[in-house]
């Protein structure tokens, strides 16, 4: 059986695929932090699922958005070039 707390609010950002937010929740007594788009639709990105400290998951959050910004898309999707294509 899993045990989840409640999901804390870290962050909110916009893309052009529309507004997203980041969250911490403890689940079996470590703090995972997720990316979860604002409304009910969209992919859900697992950022990281052990979270040490309260100044680890600043600097994590402040890598991740400013990442995010860069690229325009949510930081925890592989980039394109990165992809395997298994169809060969």
């Amino acid at each position: 059986m899993t045990s989840a707390g409640e999901r804390r609010e870290l962050a909110r950002y916009q893309l052009p695929t529309g507004p997203r937010v980041l969250y911490a929740q403890r689940v079996n007594g470590h703090v995972a932090i997720a990316d979860v788009p604002a409304q009910d639709h969209g992919r859900v990105y697992l950022v990281e699922r052990h979270i040490e400290s309260q100044a680890a998951m600043a600097g994590l959050v402040a890598d991740y958005l400013a990442e995010t910004r860069r690229r325009g898309e949510p930081a925890a999707r592989v980039p394109i070039e990165l992809r395997r294509d298994d169809r060969a």
